[in-house]
């Protein structure tokens, strides 16, 4: 959330950051379509997010504010990099959710049904593609560890593509590739067997879901000392004690493998929106863990995007973009009203 300056001393205009799938019908009204990222709570899915939360501030009554916008994150990023670069004409978020939005313009917008005159051009469309292959479209390269994932999860047979790129799932797809690997004796061969004293530890790693994070996956792809003993570390750290070099390695390379897909996966989608946004030079704001924190990711993403993309592009990263863009949102809003009103 983020406060535009307001007019008078009494009401503040507040622009509301919200990071979910709504179906928005004005600039102050969105109902929630359904929850995502492993959230949930009851009483909010279709119904208006904007309106629960004024009545919200209502009941606090020392609260002066007025919800005027709800602004995905997405936008948030969008607005805050367009302000800076007058190209940017996209904005993604590659952290623990994705999404990403773009300017299209308004004729290929059939399901507009606002103004359409010489002054509105354009729209932000925000693709909520983490929810991409949710009818089969992504099952030519969806993998078992894929499927046992989706299944297992609190949202079965939802955002199946964010549960393959986002980084609250990558620490998660390692993590029963290890289980597989181990339950062929691939991985820590007969370990278990021939200590039973830390078999505890072993199991409790096996079968914890979400004990392996997107920053062991991270830090493991980057580890380049002699002995691995980066790697041997983090291993020792989550309960999987004296890993052999040969563990390491092995662990190693499942982090880079699927840490690329992931990298890979992501490039394709913003490609689409580069060339579909079809200008000689166009500006890419991004926001989230992944592309700010994760080297290996970000370098793999940029590389495979300028393989797809033929015109001029640049990857930005948005500083605090939710709170920069939502701030500027109602700012944009107070000032339109004023000018109204004065004319």
């Amino acid at each position: 959330m983020a406060l535009a300056k307001p007019a008078d001393l009494f009401t503040k205009d507040r622009a509301f950051t919200f990071s979910f799938p709504c179906r928005q019908t004005s600039l102050s009204q969105a109902t929630l379509v359904s929850w995502t990222k492993g959230f949930s709570c009851t009483g909010v899915v279709g119904h208006d997010v904007v309106l629960l939360l004024q009545h919200a501030i209502d009941r606090r009554k020392s609260l002066k504010i007025q919800v005027v916008a709800l602004v995905n994150d997405t936008v948030g990023t969008l607005m805050a990099c367009s302000s800076i670069y007058r190209d940017c004409k996209i904005g993604v978020i590659l952290g623990t959710g994705t999404n990403a939005c773009y300017f299209e313009n308004l004729d290929n917008v059939p399901k507009w049904t606002g103004v359409r005159d010489q002054t509105t051009k354009q729209v932000i469309i925000s693709t909520e593609w983490g929810a991409l292959g949710k009818h089969g479209c992504l099952d030519f390269i969806r993998t078992s560890v894929d499927h046992e994932l989706d299944e297992s999860s609190l949202t079965p047979n939802q955002q199946i593509f964010e549960k393959m790129i986002s980084a609250l799932y990558l620490g998660e797809i390692v993590r029963l590739i290890i289980v597989d690997l181990v339950q062929r004796s691939i991985l820590l061969p007969g370990r278990m067997q021939k200590s039973p004293s830390l078999g505890r530890d072993y199991n409790i790693f096996l079968s914890l879901r979400g004990s392996f994070y997107a920053k062991h996956v991270d830090d493991i792809e980057c580890d380049t000392t002699e002995d691995l003993s980066i790697t041997s570390s983090i291993l020792t750290s989550i309960g999987i004690q004296e890993p052999s070099y040969d563990d390491c390695y092995i662990i190693r390379e499942v982090c880079k493998t699927v840490s690329l897909r992931a990298a890979k996966l992501a490039a394709a989608a913003i490609a689409v929106l580069v060339n579909r946004v079809n200008l000689p030079s166009v500006t890419v704001g991004i926001d989230g863990t992944l592309f700010r924190h994760h080297g290996k990711f970000k370098k793999n993403l940029t590389r495979t995007i300028s393989r797809l993309v033929p015109r001029t592009h640049r990857l930005v990263l948005s500083e605090d973009g939710s709170s920069k863009g939502s701030a500027l949102v109602a700012a944009v809003h107070r000032h339109m009203n004023e000018t109204v009103t004065s004319s």
